[in-house]
């Protein structure tokens, strides 16, 4: 909705996409992350959710912890959809 409205937005949108790729522990251990650097890598929800995928493949149980971060980004994630979907959705064809 957001890229309906300004349309310049929709440009951006990969760039952020692939900065948060290279931010999330696909390419990289999060072993190997020490210090205050750490304490990002746990800020990070997507980290999580590599983690629930990468997990189960090396023959591991994912950890609780990232199924609850997994539920709170989805449960955050449909709410706000669900409140600026509702207040927004009559002006979405004269966006487009």
């Amino acid at each position: 909705m957001v890229a309906a409205r300004y349309r310049d937005i929709r440009f951006l949108f990969p760039y952020l996409g692939q900065l948060i790729f290279f931010l999330t522990p696909v390419f990289w251990r999060a072993d190997s992350v020490v210090g205050h650097k750490r304490m990002l890598l746990q800020a990070n929800p997507m980290a999580s959710m590599v983690e629930l995928i990468r997990r189960p493949l090396l023959g591991q149980a994912p950890q609780p912890q990232d199924w609850i971060v997994a539920l709170g980004v989805l449960a955050v994630g449909f709410t706000a959809w669900l409140v600026f979907f509702t207040l927004y959705r009559r002006r979405i064809p004269f966006w487009l």
